[in-house]
């Protein structure tokens, strides 16, 4: 699995899960060095009729920022080709673009 320097979230892990069959896939994944989370994934995943897929993330307020998770998530999504966009009424679409350091 390949990773891009330097983007893992500072953020405190997950918990383990309550259910049991995602505290042993949790359980697994922590146990080959993984950082996991359920946290962090955008509102919605469009398919677009042209056949194009993009992910959104929908703040009420232009002023409204994404969370520590939602921007790394949207890093890795981004880093890995998927449109990413931040939407709100009152400002519409707004592409997320990686940070110059991980291009």
């Amino acid at each position: 699995m390949e990773t891009l320097p330097g983007m893992y979230p500072r953020i405190k892990p997950q918990r383990r899960p309550k259910n049991p069959v995602e505290a042993q896939f949790f359980d697994f994944a922590e146990s080959e060095g993984w950082i996991i989370t359920k946290k962090g994934w955008p509102d919605y995943a469009c398919f677009l009729p042209d056949g194009d897929f993009v992910v959104v993330e929908v703040k009420p307020l232009r002023s409204s920022r994404l969370k520590a998770w939602q921007w790394k998530v949207m890093q890795y999504l981004t880093a890995a080709g998927v449109d990413c966009y931040r939407w709100s009424p009152d400002t519409g679409f707004t592409k997320i673009i990686l940070p110059t350091k991980h291009i």
